[in-house]
């Protein structure tokens, strides 16, 4: 995770408060876990379209078998 370079100027410009310091890897850690959940998300939807893909692959397959 990189810390963006306008947060560090505005946690320098503050004197290191600690309130701010907080508030801003609160924030960070926030989003990283977004990205994460984002992303699992669209991992489990890649996998239910490839399940759905392969089940109508084999309905096809048994239809033209028939």
């Amino acid at each position: 995770m990189e810390i963006p370079d306008e947060m560090l100027k505005e946690i320098r410009e503050s004197g290191y408060d600690q309130e701010l310091v907080y508030n801003h890897i609160r924030e960070l850690l926030d989003s990283d876990k977004k990205i994460k959940e984002n992303n699992n998300l669209e991992l489990i939807d890649n996998y239910l379209l490839d399940k759905r893909f392969m089940r109508e692959l084999e309905d096809r397959d048994k239809y033209d078998a028939a």
